[in-house]
């Protein structure tokens, strides 16, 4: 399912799968978060989708992202595909489609834009509902991140 995995990280790189081919990019700008490592993650890619997925995420659903990567093929104009969750669209995990999305967002980063919600009012964005994906990830776990010890289960 996945040619390439780039990772975009900071000052300090962490360790890296041994049987995982990886390429890491620096982030180009330190410390200004996700969309501007976005930016400079998005010139490498040589696909014509990305899969974005946060390095906090450890429970995304292949099958979810599949159906993700199928959204995106049947629909030229579609620029980035989302999760609905309840009233709102998750910007993670999302896939973009690389040539149009690696302009825009360079373009927003340099505008000063550090949100990565901020994706889903500037491209032509297919948020796929939640009845749809929770068949395929029944629990959530998609749109689960881990940002302190506590969301850890025990």
């Amino acid at each position: 399912m996945c040619d390439e995995v780039i990772v975009a990280v900071g000052a300090v790189a962490p360790p890296m799968p041994e049987d995982v081919q990886v390429l890491v990019v620096r982030d180009p700008f330190e410390d200004e978060g996700p969309l501007a490592g976005l930016a400079g993650a998005l010139p490498e890619v040589e696909t014509a989708f990305a899969v974005v997925i946060g390095g906090d995420m450890p429970d995304v659903s292949v099958a979810v992202l599949g159906l993700m990567i199928a959204t995106i093929e049947e629909d030229e104009d579609i620029e980035i595909v989302a999760l609905q969750d309840g009233e709102k669209v998750r910007p993670l995990p999302c896939v973009l489609r690389t040539v149009s999305a690696t302009a825009k967002v360079a373009a927003m980063v340099d505008s000063g834009e550090r949100r990565l919600r901020s994706l889903l009012s500037e491209l032509r964005v297919a948020a796929v509902p939640e009845a749809i994906w929770r068949i395929l990830d029944p629990s959530g776990g998609s749109l689960r991140d881990v940002d302190h010890p506590g969301d850890m289960p025990a």
